[in-house]
């Protein structure tokens, strides 16, 4: 099943959760559109996961690339699987999803 739809729709639920709390994070339309454009990449190469309960996206996390922004060389990173793109529907807040996840 794609459930594509779904990890775009937790997204935008996701931003305007940021945007109700009073921070920007996720809302630059011209990173945003980058940002999701490689998001879409990694659904498609399978490097997403989702959750999902009664058909409903409840949380997604996807394997990312290294960031050379924050990893050098000198860190390994290829020794590390990197996660990013966490997110966790606000219905299935507090019940340790996103830790879950990440374990």
């Amino acid at each position: 099943m794609n459930h594509a739809r779904g990890e775009v729709a937790l997204r935008t639920e996701a931003e305007e959760w940021l945007s109700s709390k009073g921070t920007d994070q996720w809302s630059d339309p011209e990173t945003g559109t980058k940002a999701i454009a490689k998001w879409r990449a990694s659904i498609d190469e399978g490097r997403a996961w989702v959750v999902v309960d009664s058909g409903k996206v409840l949380g997604t996390v996807s394997r990312g690339p290294v960031d050379r922004d924050f990893w050098t060389d000198e860190d390994h990173p290829e020794s590390a699987f990197h996660l990013c793109k966490l997110i966790v529907a606000r219905q299935a807040a507090g019940r340790r999803l996103g830790a879950r996840l990440v374990d």
